[in-house]
């Protein structure tokens, strides 16, 4: 947990006031690093980083089905109706893989504040997977090579793929205005003018 601590008070640091959400991959002690330091922000668990978790040890036959089960309760329109399906899950599969409901469970607090947000919000920040694609555009291009000559040429050929991926970050969001003026009329306090 000091190491999250340490590299979210770096980022304090160099002038960041306030997060107000983070999805986060489920990292040990990454929640509550970010609770310490931005105690206003929310987290949010990866659901599809959970669901992975959740079939790490389950059969490939009963895989599809899980995904099925689980997906019914991450798709409901209230935290509560998610719970209830939670349930409905453990009632189904406890008998052979009692831990899945039990992670969710304890995981609870992390993976459901998506719900208190409107379906097409949602569909943004329900998963870690648009940062993980920049991870893997910048992996792509510094695994290939066995060392750079000094940190000048790294940072120049990171900067170089960052400029190349900016084509797909340049897509549009569905309904990217409607998402933003929900968020200013729920977030009005702590976004500044202008």
């Amino acid at each position: 947990m000091q190491h999250w601590s340490r590299v979210l008070e770096n980022i304090k640091d160099r002038g960041v006031e306030d997060v107000i959400f983070f999805c986060v991959d489920g990292l040990n002690g990454f929640g509550k690093a970010i609770q310490d330091i931005f105690p206003l922000s929310i987290v949010q668990r990866c659901i599809v980083h959970m669901v992975r978790t959740s079939l790490k040890y389950v059969s490939w036959k009963d895989s599809r089905h899980i995904c099925r089960d689980l997906r019914k309760m991450y798709t409901q329109d209230t935290a509560e109706d998610g719970l209830n399906e939670l349930k409905r899950f453990g009632e189904k599969w406890d008998k052979l893989y009692p831990e899945i409901k039990e992670k969710w469970v304890k995981s609870w607090s992390e993976l459901s504040p998506f719900f208190d947000y409107p379906e097409k919000l949602r569909r943004i920040i329900y998963t870690t997977n648009t940062v993980e694609a920049l991870h893997r555009c910048l992996r792509k291009v510094t695994k290939t090579k066995g060392a750079f000559v000094n940190e000048q040429a790294l940072e120049k050929q990171l900067y170089l793929a960052l400029q190349h991926s900016t084509k797909t970050w340049k897509r549009k969001v569905r309904d990217w205005s409607t998402i933003i003026r929900a968020l200013k009329r729920e977030f009005a306090d702590r976004i500044p003018e202008g």
